[in-house]
């Protein structure tokens, strides 16, 4: 083959080159696929990497609650809720105004009945109940001053002070030993000159001996109207 037919050949393949070269759109279509494949791996990547560090903070999270003090927690377990607070005795016991001359069930077998002369308690079944009253109006008790009845069965004692006087009481306490009870007030509507009040507590053992009872009554701003230690307590 001489020169001549070498460049006759070579342009024909040229030019059958150029006939199959592909369009400028399937190259464009093309560039375009191959971003997309290239973007998809970068996000494929990003999102592996971001599960990763995830699960690593999980685990030391979980290294770190299991290593501190007090956390001993299997499987399963649910923290246990911290000890509830104490609830502590009302600053301010209830009050009862009651009508006069009424027999009142207060519960444990207690029976109170008020009046303008006298206080009177029960303690026992309705069936059997006896009062014992104490006069409020013929000066046996001076004005101002606080006394105590106390009434026990086999199932507990019943604490009943009685207050004479001018005041508006309004709270009252009985202290046996060391520990302080208030009392719940009971009085007549108005200022009737005196004001009751009864505690009951659970029966002690014998084996405990005596109590030392300390009796106060106070007013609605916390003021002291009368206290008594009761002789023999």
């Amino acid at each position: 083959m001489n020169h001549e037919d070498e460049n006759l050949l070579r342009h024909a393949l040229e030019r059958e080159a150029l006939r199959h070269q592909p369009s400028a759109w399937a190259a464009n279509a093309t560039a375009v696929r191959d971003r997309s494949v290239r973007r998809r791996r970068r996000v494929r990547a990003t999102v592996a990497v971001a599960l990763a560090a995830c699960a690593s903070a999980a685990v030391a999270a979980g290294a770190a609650l299991a290593g501190s003090p007090g956390s001993a927690l299997t499987r399963g377990e649910v923290a246990a809720p911290g000890p509830a607070p104490v609830s502590s005795a009302p600053e301010r016991p209830a009050v009862r105004i009651v009508p006069a001359d009424q027999d009142l069930a207060l519960g444990h077998d207690i029976w109170m009945k008020l009046s303008d002369r006298q206080s009177c308690v029960a303690l026992g079944p309705f069936a059997t109940r006896a009062y014992d009253c104490s006069s409020v109006t013929n000066a046996n008790q001076p004005q101002g001053t606080l006394s105590l009845r106390v009434n026990a069965d086999p199932s507990g004692t019943l604490y009943t002070p009685l207050y004479v006087g001018p005041g508006n009481a309004s709270t009252m306490t009985v202290q046996v030993d060391a520990t302080l009870y208030r009392a719940t007030v009971v009085k007549l509507a108005g200022r009737p000159g005196y004001a009751t009040g009864y505690l009951w507590l659970p029966a002690r053992s014998q084996a405990m001996g005596a109590s030392e009872l300390t009796i106060t009554v106070r007013d609605a701003q916390g003021d002291l109207l009368a206290s008594t230690t009761p002789t023999g307590s």
